[in-house]
């Protein structure tokens, strides 16, 4: 695509790799298993709208979100999927929910009772989804309160659309039984369920590892995050799969060269003056900093790509401003395009290579993205 020549930075959507990373997770499970697409947290920070509008068109009718105003935000702009709320939800807003048909995650009577109270004034059936606890204890309905639950679920206008729950250790290639703990614990859940009348039209609990790794994980629908981003949840899944064909990252974020300098062997640069200029050096500046989400704990180990080579980050990167060492690459001007993550010749930077030099995941780098930074889908 031809960069935007507007922008300082931007984020670049490929659609041809979330294709790509679809094709892959469907070829690990059946048919007939439903793919929900996770939008929660600005879409692991690639956009909320705009990677709705993918997922749209990629064929994903089913839209999983962490907040009512994430919902609200998709059912504003038109979206005519199935939406449902992973994260709690305040009483105050369950008769919203149950207005615009939103799907809630319950997993306490309180909920039910507020749900209770709101369908008083509201003919609206709940539409909703139990969180079972099994072993990561988080949100989560216990086992020995689901007899009690069950008759005050009697009490309400309901659709059990699901019974779901999430794995603690599912990254644990290496040793399994907790998950299957897990498993058979929702299984046990389902018994109760049915002991008591009722029926979940679903289950759901494979996230992206369970998804590449595990098929008697999937049931009837399935919540694979990060892996249709690009991304392996963890080195050890990847090792495990040991794949072929890997999936793509879909997002790349890239700014521009605003300045070059030249500065002196000795001189300093930045704040603090943790960076000492060893030889006479070439620094380009970057508007870009820590407010829209590169790491400060990238100061003076990071690098970026420009001209398809490395720049490493000069100082501390500051809120609005990093610098890059460019004497190596002579060539580099102002209003050079510049890698943050993504391609640019044989060279890349992935969320991945990030997390390993900031101690964190790739899930971090990336929902820590400032949402405001333009996105593009190519």
């Amino acid at each position: 695509m031809t960069e935007p020549s507007h922008f300082l930075q931007w984020i670049t959507l490929s659609k041809a790799n979330l294709k790509h990373n679809i094709g892959i997770i469907r070829s690990h499970c059946s048919s007939r298993v439903e793919i929900a697409g996770i939008l929660k947290a600005n879409a692991y920070g690639h956009g909320l709208l705009p990677m709705a509008q993918l997922f749209r068109q990629c064929g994903l009718g089913i839209f999983m979100v962490h907040t009512l105003d994430e919902a609200l935000t998709l059912h504003e702009s038109g979206s005519k999927e199935r939406i449902i709320l992973l994260g709690p939800v305040a009483p105050a807003q369950i008769p919203l929910c149950l207005k615009k048909g939103f799907e809630l995650t319950v997993y306490t009577q309180e909920i039910l009772s507020a749900i209770k109270k709101a369908q008083k004034i509201l003919s609206h059936p709940a539409k909703i989804h139990v969180k079972i606890e099994t072993g990561t204890n988080r949100q989560g309905l216990d086992l020995k309160n689901i007899p009690d639950f069950i008759s005050l679920l009697k009490s309400i206008q309901y659709e059990l659309r699901g019974l779901s729950s999430h794995f603690a250790n599912i990254e644990d290639t290496a040793d399994t039984s907790y998950y299957k703990k897990q498993i058979q614990c929702l299984k046990h859940a389902v018994r109760l369920f049915k002991k008591g009348g009722v029926q979940p039209d679903s289950l759901h609990i494979a996230c992206s590892a369970a998804v590449l790794l595990y098929p008697e994980t999937h049931f009837q629908l399935i919540r694979p995050g990060i892996s249709l981003y690009g991304y392996y949840s963890s080195p050890e899944v990847a090792y495990a799969l040991k794949p072929t064909n890997p999936l793509r990252p879909v997002l790349s974020w890239k700014t521009r060269l605003v300045q070059i300098k030249n500065v002196g062997k000795g001189d300093f640069i930045g704040y603090g003056l943790t960076y000492k200029a060893m030889r006479k050096s070439k620094i380009g500046i970057l508007p870009i900093g820590y407010y829209d989400g590169y790491d400060r704990k990238l100061s003076n180990q990071g690098y970026v790509l420009v001209r398809g080579k490395r720049a490493g980050i000069c100082g501390r990167i500051c809120m609005n401003i990093c610098m890059v060492d460019l004497t190596d690459i002579p060539e580099a001007k102002t209003q050079d395009v510049v890698t943050l993550l993504g391609k640019d010749g044989k060279e890349s930077i992935t969320a991945d290579h990030l997390a390993a030099m900031t101690n964190t995941i790739s899930y971090e780098i990336l929902a820590r993205l400032n949402p405001l930074i333009p996105r593009i889908v190519e």
